[in-house]
């Protein structure tokens, strides 16, 4: 067993390849000059303000009775700059609460990526907002589209064009678009803002034995993205994966903002026999769907509306990544039901920020048949054990919701007192749409050797789509507040 020391808050940022160009300030000094005997035969040099129209004033502000005042003319959808396709467009958030428009003509029928770089020089948080010929809201991002954050971008917007007409971008600070935020703005409030086709997208005809669109994926964080567009009832939408790949968890996201689509979003990932590894509703607005330890191989990804329904307003984003566990997973093996051929879960040891000792552990497993139950072997070292564990699967796409039990060294379950004088056995169910699926809350253990049992109550048939992950922690100390001190769920 290993020890390591961490703080209270275990955080993990994603990241990927993506870049963006960069804006320099150009800062310019003013020098006085003065003879050798002493005199001030220099004038101080000062800022000449005045002006005769915009172009007289620096980039981050404009004339005004001839003066050059902090602000921009792009202040309305009617005072709009044009924004061509393909290019970028430099502008100010200054003052604070500034709003800055943009408008560009769509044939319609375009899949689009809208982008403002990070500014490493400058503290920014823009928001870009893409809205309709009539004024509604089509498309918004904070972040990157999946609302995770991403090397080199402030704000990645992935989005479809309907319909022909003239469309519109608003950039502004993200303290001025949520409500009670801080605005921030200035003079060196400075973004770069670019509009571009996307060209990775599905077209008619394609199906489940032959896509048209096909990913090849052989490196972690990075980001595969393709637009969508389910044009009929009943319509789905097929993109295959060759994955290179191996020992790292595969996820599929979407957009995390959709109100300006109609499609209820449904993908599913399919192995090379045509088994559903994974089928989650509703990725990108509530999260997405992963398939642990994915072997390498060939996938098919299924885009589908789950209400079955279709048309021009039916349209989203896969966006596809592969990334490497901040922790290794234990990998289950078979046959481990019985406390004989119990998996032993590797714990290792942390010191919290207040010198609090804990262990950690956690493991992948498959619910292979039906009644399949799978027992992972651990020994409590503390004079006092609080246990804690969580278990995800159904959150992020499988087809189970597992149950946990405690069971002691003799495979008998653990009884605790549940606060009136009565004991309970240490069973703990699972819920579909609960996060996470299922948890325990400081079941107090003596010293000794215990089993955790993971079973499907579901009795499900089992296979490679049942699969789950754990994390185990045990705590010298009780825990107060789940999800704090890196007692968080995988």
């Amino acid at each position: 067993m290993t020890r390591f020391t961490l703080p209270f808050w275990l955080t993990m940022t994603w990241m990927t390849a993506c870049s963006g160009d960069q804006g320099i300030d150009d800062e310019g000094d003013g020098e006085g000059t003065g003879d050798e005997s002493g005199d001030d035969g220099g004038e101080d040099t000062a800022v000449d303000d005045t002006c005769e129209d915009d172009n007289d004033c620096p980039s981050w502000s404009i004339c005004e009775e001839a003066e050059c005042i902090d602000g921009d003319r792009n202040n309305s959808v009617d005072e709009a700059e044009s924004l061509l396709w393909d290019d970028s467009i430099s502008g100010h958030i200054n003052p604070a609460e500034d709003v800055d428009y943009y408008t560009f003509e769509a044939d319609g029928g375009e899949f689009i990526y809208v982008t403002v770089p990070d500014d490493e020089d400058e503290d920014t948080d823009l928001v870009i907002v893409l809205r309709k010929p009539n004024g509604k809201v089509l498309a918004m991002a904070d972040a990157y589209a999946t609302g995770t954050t991403v090397t080199g971008v402030d704000a990645g917007m992935f989005a479809y064009i309907p319909e022909a007409g003239t469309y519109s971008i608003s950039v502004e600070d993200a303290g001025s678009y949520y409500s009670g935020g801080d605005p921030e703005g200035g003079q060196d409030y400075e973004y770069e803002l670019s509009l571009s086709e996307w060209t990775t997208t599905t077209a008619e005809p394609d199906s489940i034995d032959q896509s048209n669109v096909t990913l090849g994926v052989d490196t972690e964080r990075m980001w595969s993205s393709v637009g969508f567009v389910l044009e009929e009832d009943g319509d789905s939408d097929y993109v295959t994966v060759e994955y290179y790949v191996d020992d790292a968890v595969i996820y599929l996201d979407g957009n995390a903002y959709v109100d300006g689509s109609d499609l209820s979003m449904q993908m599913r990932l399919l192995n090379e026999d045509g088994e559903v590894v994974s089928d989650k509703l509703d990725v990108g607005p509530e999260g997405y769907a992963i398939l642990p330890a994915a072997p390498s191989g060939t996938y098919m990804v299924e885009l589908m509306d789950a209400l079955g329904s279709g048309g021009a307003e039916h349209w989203g984003f896969l966006h596809f990544i592969a990334r490497s566990d901040s922790y290794v997973h234990d990998p289950e093996s078979e046959p481990n039901d019985q406390p004989l051929d119990a998996d032993t879960i590797t714990m290792e040891e942390y010191e919290n920020s207040g010198g609090n000792l804990f262990q950690r552990g956690q493991a992948d497993g498959i619910i292979d048949e039906a009644m399949d139950a799978d027992l992972f072997a651990f020994s409590a070292d503390y004079e006092q054990t609080y246990l804690c564990a969580c278990i995800n699967s159904a959150e992020y796409g499988s087809a189970v919701v597992p149950s946990f039990e405690v069971l002691n060294s003799d495979g008998e379950r653990v009884q605790y007192d549940d606060g009136s004088g009565t004991l309970q056995d240490a069973v703990y169910t699972g819920a579909a749409g609960q996060d996470p699926d299922t948890i325990i809350e400081n079941l107090e253990l003596s010293v000794g050797n215990y089993f955790l049992k993971v079973v499907d109550d579901a009795k499900s048939e089992g296979g490679p789509g049942s699969w789950y992950r754990f994390n185990l922690f045990l705590a010298s100390f009780e825990v107060s507040a789940y999800a704090s001190g890196g007692f968080s769920c995988p």
